[in-house]
């Protein structure tokens, strides 16, 4: 802080019993008051319309803090003396900065993302930019040492023409935010990669879509004829347990990839199980024509699953969000059949395949298709902006940690 007037240290000579000579005070007037002094935070709770909140406040103390004045040369005793005497005066005359205010009534939606702690640390960087890092430790998790508050292989955090970046774990983002943000009935688990610098993955531990599999078109009737005589035999095929089928899709994972974008896919070996309902006509024939019988088969099913996820932004001002939106189109469904089907029904495979290209990949589409919420939430209100203030998002990437990059909106709202 810059001193705009006033005078300080002043010193002085007693010889014997006379009177003290004294050097004229030096001038303070223009000179820069330095206060190393510590953040801390204030957890209390405010009511707001009835309600009470639960309100985190970050705040530096004047009287905590210690104090020099540049150009003044003063002895230990005297530095100690003059720190005393600022601190004994905001003591008396309190003064608190806030920095910022936050409501952690409903910020964020995921306990893993809710803020506990947080350390502060300026950051030139190579290219000569000076940046603040705002690291925040969230979920109870215990806050790292000041020392190991540092970007791995990250230079320069702020790529040009940015103003602010917000960088959360892959640990975090797959074992928390994507699970918490799947659709009613699909469970997500993250998976640990086993080592200290590879992205994390999460696995579909439970999920299915449901599609229909008409095997009709491989109806049909053989006849056989000889002297006297001959046989009609009908042939009909359906599905084993009906023809609406749920696939299991607990195979298929989701991974980062280098251009930020999400992949969802895997492969698994399927059996497929449908029965052949058989009717032989007989004639001439006086009595009992017909004998009917069902033939049970099952066939070895290769499901192959891929997609690629966009992130984007969408929404302006406080409703922005991260969105990822897939269309049918970006869902593809494959599959291989071993075996080649019951007698004179071949195309079992290629029936199969036409109808699971024809439904599933719009159904896996609708389920691919989600904002995690968490995020969005946790960019726009975490610690570091005031009240009026937010980050315009325009691009989010996941290429191993989740990268949210904007520029700040100073604009009241």
């Amino acid at each position: 802080m810059r001193l705009l007037d006033g005078s300080s240290v002043q010193s002085c000579t007693r010889y014997g019993g006379g009177p003290e000579d004294c050097d004229p005070p030096d001038v303070v007037s223009g000179e820069t008051l330095t206060a190393a002094i510590r953040l801390q935070k204030v957890a209390g709770k405010v009511t707001v319309d009835g309600v009470d909140h639960n309100v985190l406040t970050v705040t530096l103390d004047m009287g905590q803090g210690a104090f020099t004045v540049s150009n003044i040369e003063l002895d230990d005793a005297t530095k100690i003396a003059f720190n005393d005497a600022v601190k004994a005066y905001f003591a008396y005359h309190p003064v608190q900065f806030v920095i910022n205010r936050l409501d952690l009534t409903n910020v964020p939606v995921t306990d893993a993302l809710r803020p506990n702690d947080f350390v502060f640390r300026p950051l030139r960087t190579p290219a000569g930019n000076d940046i603040l890092q705002l690291f925040i430790m969230t979920g109870g998790r215990p806050l790292l040492e000041y020392s190991q508050a540092f970007l791995n292989d990250v230079p320069e955090p702020l790529p040009l023409g940015q103003s602010a970046s917000l960088m959360i774990r892959s640990q975090v983002v797959f074992q928390n935010v994507l699970p918490a943000s799947m659709s009613a009935g699909w469970t997500l688990t993250g998976e640990n990669p086993g080592g200290q610098h590879r992205a994390w993955t999460a696995r579909v531990t439970q999920g299915s879509v449901t599609g229909q599999v008409n095997l009709s078109s491989l109806n049909h009737r053989e006849s056989q004829s000889w002297e006297g005589g001959g046989s009609i035999t009908d042939y009909t095929y359906s599905v084993v347990g009906g023809n609406d089928v749920a696939w299991q899709l607990a195979f298929t994972t989701f991974t980062c990839q280098s251009d930020g974008q999400l992949s969802y896919g895997g492969s698994e070996v399927k059996t497929v199980a449908y029965n052949e309902h058989w009717c032989i006509t007989s004639y001439p024939c006086f009595w009992d024509c017909t004998t009917c019988g069902d033939q049970q088969y099952s066939s070895s099913y290769t499901a192959v699953v891929r997609a690629s996820l966009p992130l984007s932004i969408t929404g302006s001002g406080r409703d922005q969000r991260v969105s990822i939106a897939v269309t049918g189109k970006a869902v593809e469904v494959q599959g291989v059949f071993s075996g080649s089907g019951p007698c004179k029904s071949d195309s079992l495979g290629d029936q199969v395949n036409q109808q699971i290209r024809a439904q599933l990949p719009a159904k896996l589409a609708d389920k691919l298709s989600f904002s995690p919420t968490a995020i969005t939430v946790f960019a726009l209100k975490n610690l570091l902006f005031p009240q009026h203030n937010y980050i315009c998002l325009n691009t989010s990437a996941i290429p191993g940690d989740m990268l949210l990059l904007g520029t700040f909106d100073e604009k009241p709202t």
